[in-house]
């Protein structure tokens, strides 16, 4: 598990990664999100994955 402090850098990392320009008016081409969360968070479902998981196999993309 990682401190809050190595989570958030590995966000910005992962940022960096995926948005190559920073600071761009309107939201990138390829829609995207990142999120910090607690395990607990986690373990109630909090994250919503199962739900992004849904809409994916709606659009088709799962």
């Amino acid at each position: 598990m990682a401190s809050q402090e190595q989570a958030l850098e590995i966000q910005e990392r992962l940022t960096r990664a995926l948005c190559l320009e920073a600071g761009h008016d309107g939201p990138c081409e390829v829609p995207w999100s990142i999120a910090v969360l607690p395990p607990e968070a986690v373990d109630k479902g909090e994250d919503r994955y199962d739900e992004l998981v849904q809409q994916a196999r709606i659009e088709g993309t799962c």
